[in-house]
């Protein structure tokens, strides 16, 4: 460990300019590759693969797409019901028009049912059973028909007992409509347009309809989106942390900035490489980049707080520094690396395929950011000057 400590600082060192040349370069390559980074939100995946009863169940929502719905919950204001005719011809329209956003197969809400009753024949001897809309064609807001229309509906469908309580609240107050996405599609990206679409006619109909969104699109929806949020908030204050403590602590804000450069290109690196060969990021390894942050800073402040050490006690030079500094934190460097690496290699002995996804990455992440702790830190404390404190800090 120590020869291969030397050999990859030493040379890093040695040869500062085109060290970091070809990482920057690296880096480079790999950006475009963090936008094709896809997100998988389908949170049955966490279920054991092996079991039956996961199998049958997931058999059962390929075959009738049960498992795909797009859920619009859509309430009226307090005090009131949806029985006017404005608010039934928004419903209407909503429902309709919900199949033409891209990836949803088709809709439905009790404004799009069919309803069926059983009326006595012409002679009075045989039931007859009539099918029709359950809601018919709502006449214009100036008929004088409305008022016996709305007060027709409202009685009709109230009193269905297979409507009531599965697609309209007991009191009229609250409907459900529904988008079924076709298969294959990513739910995210449905459940976003459902939401942009739905919005907009709110606001073109200037509605007084209150809408609320659930499924499973949606709760992916809402944890791709907020996951982005957190990674970015958190990585800021986590980075915050790191300058400071080592502003505080080694003194020198060139220090703190390479310590953090060497875990950021890292992070980059293995994101970037994520998208390079397809792996979407899931519920738990979307807190990979934060994981990397944390555990890989170490790598690199042991290097730097060592390099300090020797030049503020007397180092000929920067390169010296280095070597030394490297000699004496490798060897401990790369058994923590390596033993932290092949723990979360053991995750491939689970039964969840994101789990085991996350494990395998986290794995060559960590490998990548030790690798580059022992390159980006030596080559950047020999390039860049950085500050003495004769008595030490």
């Amino acid at each position: 460990f120590t020869k291969l400590a030397l050999l990859i600082g030493g040379f890093a060192g040695e040869n500062c300019r085109s060290a970091l040349g070809v990482i920057i370069g690296l880096t480079v390559v790999l950006l475009p590759f963090l936008d094709q980074v896809e997100y998988d939100d389908d949170i049955l995946k966490f279920l054991p693969e092996d079991s039956p009863q996961v199998s049958q169940f997931q058999e059962i929502g390929d075959r009738f797409q049960g498992l795909n719905i797009a859920m619009l919950g859509v309430q009226a204001p307090e005090g009131e019901d949806l029985f006017t005719q404005k608010r039934l011809t928004e419903l209407r329209e909503l429902t309709e028009t919900l199949k033409s956003v891209e990836g949803v197969a088709f809709s439905s809400s009790f404004m799009a049912l069919q309803d069926i009753v059983v009326e006595k024949s012409d002679d009075g001897m045989d039931d007859v059973s009539v099918v029709s809309d359950l809601i018919p064609e709502i006449p214009k807001a100036d008929s004088p028909k409305v008022k016996a229309f709305v007060e027709d509906a409202r009685k009709r469908v109230l009193s269905r007992e297979h409507i009531v309580g599965a697609m309209i609240s007991a009191d009229g107050k609250a409907a459900l409509v529904l988008g079924y996405l076709k298969p294959g599609t990513i739910g995210k990206d449905v459940a976003d347009a459902i939401r942009k679409h739905a919005d907009g006619l709110a606001l073109k109909n200037k509605s007084d309809l209150e809408i609320h969104y659930g499924g499973a699109p949606f709760v992916g929806s809402y944890i791709v989106h907020t996951t982005r949020a957190d990674i970015l908030r958190l990585s800021l204050i986590s980075g915050c942390a790191i300058i400071f403590i080592l502003i505080l602590t080694a003194r020198s804000l060139t220090g703190a900035l390479i310590a953090l450069s060497s875990v950021g290109i890292g992070i980059l690196w293995v994101v970037g490489l994520m998208g390079v060969v397809g792996v979407p990021l899931t519920l738990v390894s979307s807190s990979l980049p934060m994981l990397l942050l944390a555990l890989g800073s170490a790598y690199s402040i042991h290097i730097l707080v060592r390099v300090f050490a020797h030049l503020d006690s007397g180092a000929v030079d920067r390169l010296t520094a280095v070597r030394e500094a490297v000699r004496e934190v490798g060897p401990p460097i790369f058994i923590a690396g390596l033993t932290s690496a092949l723990a979360f290699l053991s995750f491939v002995a689970m039964d969840i395929a994101p789990m085991r996804s996350f494990g395998i990455w986290m794995f060559i992440g960590t490998l990548v950011i030790v690798f580059l702790a022992l390159v980006v830190v030596p080559a950047a404390c020999v390039m860049f000057p950085l500050p003495v404190r004769a008595g030490g800090r």
